[in-house]
């Protein structure tokens, strides 16, 4: 037989062998002729497979631990009836899989071999995929002042990373030449860190404050403590700088082991307070001195003659130099009177004020003088009821030494009037209450004590007047 081959209709030149190879698509055509036989002609279609097959990397490559990416590849160059006939083949660190897509959770080397009708392409890429860093909380959101605070922003999952890089910026101004993982901080503001692994960022970012507030235990006290009571101080802190609304959170911790805001304290000394408040502490002193007020006593109200001078006395020292005394008569004071006891020549009424190191205590008395003028004996009466020298007073003799005995006689030598405890009973009168005439009387006072005036006895005579 004789061959023909024809290739869309026309003749292949020098193509007159059984068999032919064809490296172009088209329609072949066959002729064959045997002599005296029909011609037999047969129709083949060849279709040419040509195709490219690339592993594009993902558009984005990060992802959290443990999740994957799904990665395909990109086909071009088939029909839609011959991409549903490719079969894939991807090998990757040590895996194969004949799926379509594949799941990568970390960078790869993949190859991927695709056949469609027995033709194959290969295409062998890096597939670079990065985990996302886990940021944790940088720390703590307060400083205590003067101190330093670390920001720690190295990731949870840090050993899944493979070039991590670190951002710091402060109120939103990059800090430059910060670039570790943890920052050292010594002011307050917005700290925010940006941990790039790879193009993968993560930011996180903490307020600080400061935390600066004071507290106050006040002045060093001396603490006058009244004559037989007993010691006792509250100290009281002051703190300013924290709202009212959250001074509950503050902690106390005084060094005599007391936790309560305040104390009473019954005993000299320093005492410490620690105050803590967000982690900050602030800590302040006190020193107690407790002052004896001291016991004065001037004695009871009395009444004088002023013969001589009256001395009242504290019954304290005059060289001790942490006590001083100030006198007052009838309120006013009485200058240059600075010593513990007073001399005085009038009546009225006296204070001395003592100052022991601050701890004021005081005593009052009122003397007054006898209505009797420089307490003697009346020589003479007029008990006519004007109430002016209307009795024989002899309160200053029985204040003084005490009377035993009085007793009146008349010019005749007989006795009119006796009276014990004697005062000021005698006004004129004789025993049975009657007047007595006017004229001159004798009288005998016997006292209770020797009297440096008038001795034991004491005589004398008194003229009664009773005209009106």
């Amino acid at each position: 037989p004789q061959y023909q081959w024809f290739k869309d209709g026309n003749v292949i030149t020098g193509e007159t062998n059984a068999t032919i190879t064809v490296d172009e698509a088209g329609v072949y055509e066959f002729e064959v002729n045997a002599e005296a036989c029909t011609d037999i002609t047969t129709e083949f279609t060849v279709n040419l497979i040509d195709y490219e097959v690339q592993i594009p990397q993902p558009t984005d490559n990060c992802v959290d631990t443990g999740e994957t990416l799904e990665i395909s590849a990109d086909v071009t160059g088939l029909s839609s009836a011959q991409q549903n006939n490719i079969s894939y083949q991807w090998s990757y660190n040590g895996n194969t899989e004949t799926t379509e897509t594949i799941q990568l959770g970390s960078t790869q080397d993949v190859t991927l071999t695709t056949t469609v009708n027995g033709c194959e392409r290969t295409s062998t890429e890096t597939i670079e995929i990065y985990t996302n860093p886990e940021v944790p909380s940088l720390g703590e959101n307060v400083i205590c002042p003067g101190d330093t605070s670390a920001l720690d922003a190295t990731p949870d999952n840090a050993s899944n990373l493979d070039n991590t890089e670190y951002t710091w910026f402060l109120d939103g101004a990059e800090i430059v030449g910060e670039n570790d993982a943890v920052l050292q901080i010594d002011e307050d503001g917005t700290y925010q860190v940006e941990v790039d692994n790879n193009g993968c960022v993560t930011s996180e970012s903490i307020d600080v404050n400061l935390v600066d507030y004071t507290v106050d235990l006040g002045s060093d006290a001396s603490v006058c403590t009244d004559v037989g009571a007993t010691n006792s101080f509250e100290i009281v802190p002051s703190i300013s700088g924290i709202p009212d609304s959250e001074l509950d959170q503050v902690d106390y911790s005084w060094d005599n082991g007391e936790t309560s805001e305040t104390i009473t304290v019954d005993s000299e000394g320093t005492y410490t307070l620690t105050t803590t408040y967000l982690g900050c502490t602030e800590t302040d002193e006190i020193n107690v001195t407790f002052i004896q007020s001291l016991a004065v006593d001037l004695g009871p109200d009395f009444k004088s003659c002023f013969t001589e001078q009256e001395v009242l006395t504290t019954g304290l020292a005059n060289d001790d130099p942490n006590i001083s005394f100030t006198w007052f008569r009838d309120d006013a004071q009485l200058s240059n009177e600075t010593s513990s006891s007073l001399e005085v020549e009038e009546e009225g009424t006296y204070e001395v004020e003592i100052n022991n190191q601050g701890c004021i205590s005081s005593s009052t008395i009122t003397i007054t003088g006898y209505n009797v003028d420089n307490c003697t004996i009346t020589q003479g009466l007029s008990p006519n009821g004007d109430e002016d020298n209307e009795c024989l007073d002899l309160t200053f003799l029985n204040d003084r030494t005490g009377i035993d005995n009085v007793q009146i006689f008349n010019r005749y030598g007989r006795k009119v009037f006796e009276s014990n405890s004697y005062v000021k009973e005698f006004c004129g009168q004789d025993d049975d209450g009657d007047r007595l005439t006017t004229g001159t009387y004798f009288y005998v006072i016997k006292l209770s004590s020797e009297d440096d005036q008038f001795g034991r006895v004491a005589k004398g005579y008194i003229y009664v007047s009773q005209e009106q």
